[in-house]
């Protein structure tokens, strides 16, 4: 919100040209961020909303910012060595469960602090029900 912007631009662009310019431009550098990074930078603005009606802190899917990185690193693993890393089924199951609840914590989040309304099912893997 400090940005400057000269009065050409904002009689050009109009006052939501500009804005979408610079969210443009704001997403194009978070791109090039680490996922524990975009978390951090989103959780300093909004509090973290956890879905403790399905899931306690013992549960392997249950959002935390260290397991985020090690899921990070496993996806650098992943992509940028020359070989494949060994993981068991479990983990590789772990993994993507619980990065499928950081994406829902991530809208849970935002949607609680800025009262959006989410139709949930859409967000909820198949086979998993509202309750445990």
């Amino acid at each position: 919100m400090e940005r400057t912007v000269t009065l050409k631009t904002l009689t050009d662009k109009g006052v939501d040209g500009v804005l979408a310019t610079e969210l443009a431009r704001f997403r194009k550098q978070l791109s090039a961020k680490s996922l524990p990074t975009r978390a951090e930078l989103l959780f300093r603005h909004v509090s973290i909303r956890h879905n403790e009606r399905m899931f306690r802190p013992e549960d392997p899917q249950y959002f935390r910012l260290p397991t985020l990185k090690e899921a990070d690193d496993l996806r650098n693993s992943i992509v940028h060595s020359s070989t494949l890393p060994r993981i068991d089924l479990e983990r590789s199951k772990n993994t993507m469960l619980f990065l499928h609840e950081a994406a829902a914590t991530a809208l849970r989040s935002l949607a609680y602090s800025y009262l959006l309304p989410l139709d949930w099912e859409v967000f909820r893997p198949s086979g998993q029900s509202a309750t445990k």
